[in-house]
C-alpha cells in the first residue's frame, strides 16, 4: 500500500549503467550537463556522481580507480 506517497521512477541498473560507461571513458561532460548528484535515486549513486563532480572541478580523471 501506497498511503498517496509518490515515488520518483527509478532503475538501478540504468543508473548502474550510465555511472559504469563514464568510468570506462565516457564523456562525463555529456553526462554532467544534464544530471545533477540530487537527480540520482539511490544514495550510493549520488555519492559516486558527486565524487565524480568534485574530480571534474579539480581536472582529475574520472575512471574505476578514482572514483
Amino acid at each position: 500500500m501506497n498511503h498517496g506517497l509518490a515515488v520518483q521512477p527509478h532503475d538501478e541498473a540504468l543508473e548502474q549503467a550510465v555511472l559504469g560507461a563514464v568510468m570506462i571513458g565516457g564523456s562525463f561532460d555529456d553526462v554532467a550537463e544534464h544530471l545533477a548528484a540530487e537527480d540520482w535515486y539511490f544514495q550510493k549513486h549520488q555519492a559516486i556522481y558527486s565524487a565524480m563532480l568534485l574530480l571534474r572541478r579539480q581536472s582529475e580523471a574520472i575512471d574505476y580507480l578514482t572514483v
